[in-house]
């Protein structure tokens, strides 16, 4: 099942548009193609902003791997001078989390094996606690 669809604001240049399919790509900063359509208004008021920086708002329409299909633009004006921040890549609210992304290889200096052996240690619980009031 894809995620939801989600409210993003998004800046690129805008390099292409379809007026009969009502459909434009969005260039971002990075290079990357994302593919959209307009839901509302009229594709043609758009000629000015061609090839120039736009704002996008509207909506992210995932693949059910969480990747970006299209957005589905709401408004598109202007960005002169938005900021680069916003030329990414929307990432899927709630999906669902892949385990590999979380597992970190273990050496002998990290994760549990720093921590066998070392606790608990010789001290006392008065040392304990004193080492614990230095530390703040």
């Amino acid at each position: 099942m894809p995620p939801l669809p989600q409210p993003v604001r998004i800046v690129g240049r805008l390099d292409m548009l379809w007026q009969s399919q009502r459909r434009f790509l969005l260039l971002l900063d990075d290079g990357t193609k994302v593919r959209g359509r307009l839901v509302r208004g009229d594709l043609s008021d758009l000629k000015d902003l061609f090839n120039q920086r736009v704002v996008v708002h509207g909506r992210a329409v995932y693949r059910p791997s969480g990747r970006l299909l299209r957005l589905d633009a709401d408004l598109i004006e202007c960005g002169a001078n938005e900021s680069g921040f916003w030329s990414r890549v929307p990432k899927a609210n709630g999906r669902d989390l892949d385990m590999k992304e979380l597992v970190q290889p273990q050496t002998p200096t990290s994760g549990i094996a720093n921590i066998i052996g070392k606790w608990p240690g010789d001290e006392t619980e008065k040392e304990l606690l004193e080492a614990l009031k230095r530390m703040g």
